[in-house]
């Protein structure tokens, strides 16, 4: 019998077995939220006077290790760096037996480090404990770090404790323990022996646990040892006032009268449209010139106001600028939604050359109160008496800085905005919030954020409770 084929069909026959291979995931299903389970670990937790050079944790799915150097970590630390391996389900840590210290208590500690291959859930656990005596150590030493320039708690850092026995400068030696803050900016210490400690904390951006120049970093003048201290210890962060070369700066001599140039004088007031509300209530009208002059008559300029449609003269004063001999400015009690006009008469000015400033006239209208906010602040007495500066800041810039010779204070005709508030310690009397200085052992000076920001909004009053931040 003769057998014959069809070669079409038999490549669509292997077309449909090729498509049928290629297994595709289901689409959709619940987004995996659970981190991994440990399955096994090669030994177990707390040993006594036990010198272990490893340990391997089996999870219950595919893992990835991220940022092992920084995440992984032994305390106390040892003279040699720790090996992490990892595959399929399994990681492992080793290290030399023979730097481990007779009669200590050491705690390994995996971090956020450990995380599920596909949606990077960490696995969290205890610290993995052992001794090398015959007793686990059990003193603590617990505390919170600040931001000494902000006022608020800083949750990046991380906190060393040095041996004072055998270490003689932060600065040179390696920590005996470490410790990052949670996301309240405290730390704690656990395991610790009965010996004295330096503790300094660092924002040590670049992990290599030290002090590097630039890093911000807190210290506390006393040695602490774990068996006499109990309360809670504040490290405020600064960074050191870096020395700066005395280059004088020669400021540029200003604009000298020129023949060939226009003596004019610029002022800052939109006249565009007199009904709209230009001028505020609580700044002058400012005026620039071209150049110097050396004459200034100020009867030759007038400001009035609109009065029941009669126009009245208005109490005005024409201010230099100390640091500017071009820049003036025309100060006056504003009245509120009022229409003004300011007159300048020639010969206002007068130059090197004998020219005289030329006549104008500029008519706009004043905002009112209700386009303003107002703000008053109550600062407890435990502030007075201690030479203390109060500042308030408007988008993030000082704006204005009291001393706190009163417990009240009130301000109006405030623009619109984020508002925020700090009381420093003005230790030294120059009116400026001073940093540390480690080696002249000065710590910063003590300064407090309110506990929140505004958002002022226009015709709204606040009233603020000065509170300082809390982290609690």
């Amino acid at each position: 019998m003769r057998l014959g084929f069809n070669r079409w069909g038999i490549s669509v026959c292997l077309l449909f077995l090729e498509a049928c291979a290629n297994i595709v995931p289901p689409d959709g299903g619940d987004k995996d939220i659970h981190p991994p389970k440990l399955v096994a670990q090669s030994i177990k937790d707390s040993m006594l006077s036990a010198k272990p050079n490893q340990l391997s944790l089996q999870m219950d799915e595919y893992i990835t290790v991220a940022d092992a150097v920084k995440e992984i970590t032994m305390s106390p630390s040892i003279e040699a760096p720790l090996l992490v391996n990892y595959t399929y389900k399994k990681i492992t840590v080793s290290w030399p037996d023979s730097v481990l210290l007779p009669n200590t208590t050491y705690r390994l500690n995996f971090g956020n480090a450990i995380k599920d291959i596909n949606e990077g859930n960490v696995y969290q656990r205890k610290p993995f404990v052992f001794s090398t005596g015959s007793f686990f150590d059990s003193l603590k030493l617990m505390g919170t770090v600040w931001d000494a320039a902000k006022g608020m708690p800083d949750t990046t850092a991380r906190v060393f404790l040095y041996n004072f026995d055998k270490d003689t400068s932060v600065f040179s030696a390696k920590p005996f323990y470490q410790t990052k803050v949670n996301n309240k900016a405290a730390f704690q210490f656990e395991g610790l022996s009965a010996h004295n400690y330096a503790i300094i904390a660092v924002n040590d951006a670049n992990n290599n646990a030290a002090i590097d120049k630039g890093e911000s970093f807190a210290y506390i003048q006393e040695i602490i040892n774990p068996a006499t201290h109990k309360q809670a210890i504040t490290l405020r962060l600064f960074k050191e006032q870096e020395t700066v070369k005395d280059n004088k700066v020669v400021a540029k001599p200003p604009a000298v009268a020129d023949a060939k140039k226009a003596f004019i004088t610029n002022v800052f007031i939109d006249t565009s449209d007199l009904s709209k509300r230009v001028q505020e209530l609580n700044t002058g009208i400012e005026l620039e010139l071209s150049c110097k002059p050396i004459k200034v008559n100020k009867k030759q300029f007038l400001l009035s106001r609109d009065s029941a449609s009669i126009m009245v003269e208005s109490e005005v004063v024409l201010r230099s600028d100390s640091l500017n001999p071009l820049h003036y400015s025309i100060a006056t009690n504003w009245l509120p939604d009022v229409h003004y006009e300011l007159r300048l008469l020639k010969g206002l000015f007068e130059d090197s050359l004998g020219r005289k400033s030329a006549a104008a006239i500029y008519k706009f209208k004043t905002k009112r109160e209700d386009d303003y906010a107002q703000l008053n602040i109550q600062i407890p007495d435990t502030f007075l008496n201690r030479n203390a500066k109060l500042q308030i800041f408007y988008q993030d810039k000082l704006w204005k800085q009291l001393s706190l010779d009163q417990t009240r204070f009130q301000f109006k005709f405030l623009d619109p905005g984020k508002y925020s508030f700090i009381i420093f310690e003005d230790a030294n009397k120059n009116g400026k919030w001073d940093t540390g200085d480690y080696q002249l052992k000065k710590q910063p000076e003590r300064l407090w954020r309110h506990e929140a920001s505004i958002q002022a909004k226009s015709s709204w009053e606040y009233i603020i409770d000065f509170k300082p931040f809390s982290n609690l």
